[in-house]
This record gives structure tokens, sequence and C-alpha cells, in this order.
């Protein structure tokens, strides 16, 4: 089996390097890069009244109830009607707890009813009980016993009982709750979408709308390279097996790579003569009295920059904006209640190969290096209060 590996990922180069000449050479025919919705404001609401439009069978895609009869039969939803016309979609929709649930389709003066909860980010918090009132909210209006509830989220984001009550497993069983994902159900979906669209203009809109969503869930810079790659995996058995034998190596070697990080952090620490702690990622300055230079793995990546020591974010909660800093690091930093300053330097670092390479080059570590040696040579005004 491992010898043949080399063979095996060769021939993956090879695939790679051709398509990428390819696209080389016709690249303004291609034009891979463009996408309508990169100009778009790209939020919830906005990704919510996307679905709600086509899921709308009186929509102006003038498509009917295709979409919508789709999305049923996929998820095996409880949602009949036999008058399409009689289908009513509406964004936002107010409960009586003064929650808005982002999607709701009803029949017939709400004979049935469908709710769809849309998360597009694995760290958006739930509120509590939120999903547990949604449910509750299609129980009271829904004037017969077919409701439901579809929770929409990255595969990574779970959902617990803080937002869906301790019924959540009992809601999944009688299926008043349905759970899918934009990887494993919203992609694929968008494929069948588009395979049932007449409308030129809208098949490619939807086209847009899947390249969109795979770039932002599953790190895809080019999709044709991956069908094709995929394809070739697919072609033999000791292709298919060689495939999981690199991707179960993977695992192990950003693991390696983040204890080399660590390493790499800790000799910064011990040339600067300034504390690092290896299990929170933050180094302790001489000229910061309340708080840390760190980084850390969150928001699907990595982010960097100054964040308040515990006892100082107890007694201080509140929010600490400093655009000087900002404007003086010339870095358009974001704040948080915990983060004064913070900047995401990388993104989707599952599926990405950025920051690891960084780490195996010692990108990452010089450039955390050069940070914390602006931040120690910060003029005294400028580090009043941190």
């Amino acid at each position: 089996m491992l010898n043949s590996i080399p063979v095996f990922l060769s021939a993956i180069k090879a695939r790679q390097d051709f398509i990428r000449e390819y696209e080389s050479i016709y690249a303004k025919k291609l034009a891979l890069g463009f996408n309508t919705l990169d100009f778009v404001l790209w939020n919830e609401n906005k990704v919510s009244e996307i679905l709600a439009y086509f899921l709308d069978p009186n929509g102006r895609h003038a498509q009917g109830d295709v979409y919508l009869q789709l999305f049923i039969n996929r998820f095996n939803l409880r949602f009949t009607y036999s008058d399409f016309t009689k289908v009513s979609v509406q964004c936002e929709e107010t409960t009586g707890s003064n929650r808005r649930v982002d999607i709701v389709l009803s029949y017939d003066q709400r004979s049935e009813m469908l709710g769809i909860e849309n998360k597009i980010y694995p760290w958006t918090a739930d509120q509590k009980d939120q999903v547990k009132d949604y449910v509750e909210y299609l129980k009271t209006f829904c004037k017969t016993d077919n409701y439901q509830l579809v929770y929409l989220a990255p595969k990574s984001k779970i959902l617990t009982d803080y937002s869906a009550g301790p019924e959540l497993q009992r809601l999944q069983e009688q299926g008043r709750l349905v759970m899918i994902t934009y990887e494993r159900d919203i992609i694929p979906l968008l494929d069948e979408f588009v395979s049932r669209t007449h409308n030129e203009r809208v098949r490619y809109f939807l086209e847009d709308l899947k390249r969109k969503l795979t770039e932002k869930y599953m790190g895809s810079e080019n999709l044709d390279e991956q069908a094709m790659l995929a394809k070739f995996i697919n072609e033999s058995e000791e292709n298919f097996r060689n495939a999981f034998v690199v991707a179960r190596s993977i695992d192990t070697l950003l693991a390696q790579l983040e204890i080399e990080l660590t390493d790499q952090m800790a000799s910064i620490g011990t040339e600067f003569q300034i504390p690092f702690d290896s299990q929170h990622h933050h180094f302790e300055l001489p000229n910061l009295k309340n708080c840390y230079v760190k980084y850390s793995f969150e928001l699907g990546g990595v982010i960097y920059g100054i964040v308040k020591k515990p006892d100082f974010f107890v007694a201080h909660r509140e929010k600490i904006l400093r655009p000087d800093l900002a404007t003086h690091f010339g870095v358009k930093f974001k704040s948080s209640e915990w983060w004064p300053l913070y900047f995401q330097q990388y993104s989707q670092i599952n599926s990405r190969e950025d920051l690891w390479l960084d780490i195996r080059n010692q990108y990452f570590s010089n450039f955390m290096k050069e940070f914390i040696k602006k931040v120690m040579a910060l003029p005294v005004d400028l580090v009043q209060g941190l």
C-alpha cells in the first residue's frame, strides 16, 4: 500500500498541473473567479432571503414549485399542499416571544407550517430556548398538527438543549425538528435545483450560489479541480484506498504542526524573556498590565491581537475600542468584549493549507514575533488601560 502512495500523489499533481494550465490559457473565457454574489453583503438575513426566494413557488424565478418540492422530498418533510398558489413564504416572522423565525412557509392560511432557522456561521451562538420557542410558536399558530422546524447550519455547529430545551432528542424523533447542514445537504440540493431550472439566468445564479457556499464551507478555490480529482480517486479501488490513507495522515500532520507552533512561540518567549502560556497561547508583556498578546484557534481559523486578562475582564466586560492602536499598527483590527484588538489572520483552516504552510516555514511565528516587538515598543500613552 505505502509503495503506491508516491505514484498516487504524482498522478494527482499531474492532473492539478493540467487543470491549472488549461485555466490559465482559457482564463478570459472561463472567468472562474467571478461570482455575482461577491457583490452582495453576505450575512444570515441575506442568505435566508435567497433561500426563501427560491422556496417560494409564487416567486419571480417563474419555475413554480419545483424547488419547494425538491426541498420537501430531499428531507422527507411533512409540508403538503395541493395548490401552490396558496403557499406563502415569509422572512423574519415575529413570534409571540418577540423573536423572529428566519423563514416560515405556510399553506392555506396556516393549515400547514414549516419554519427554517438558518445559521451560516458555526460560531453564532443560539439564544436560550430559541429553537424551543420556535417549535412552540409553530405548534400554537398551525391550525393542524402538520408543523415542523428545520435547523440549517454548518456541519461543525452543534445544537444543544440550551436552545432546543430538554426535549431536543424527542423533537427529532417525532420529526418536529429536522437538522440539516450546508455541506451535506444544501450544496448537493443546489445541483438538483440547477438541473431542474429552465431559465438560463436563474440557473447561472444558482450555480453562483452553490459556488459561494462551497467556498465558504468547504474552502474550495477551484471547484473544477476538486471535481476532476474526485473522479480520479473514484476510478479504482487502489486510488480510493490511497486517498483515505493520505486523508488520515493529514490529521496526524496537523497535530504535529500545532505542537511545532507551540514550540516556536515558546522560543519567542525565551528570546524576549517574557512568559508564554503554551496552554492558552498568550504572552505576558512587561508594558501590558491588564492584557496579554495572544493567538487563538477560533472563528474557524486563527486570530491574534491583545486580549484581556480574566480578572480584568470580570471587572470590565464592556468593549474597549482602540482606533488609535489600529491606526498605529496600520491594521483593521476588530474588538469584542474579550479582545480590545483582534484580527483574523487565517480562515477555513480545516480545508485550506495557508496556516499550516506558514507554521512549517515559520512565517506565522515570525509574524507574531514582529507584532510582539511592536507592542513592546508602544509609547506609554498608547498602552494606558491595557
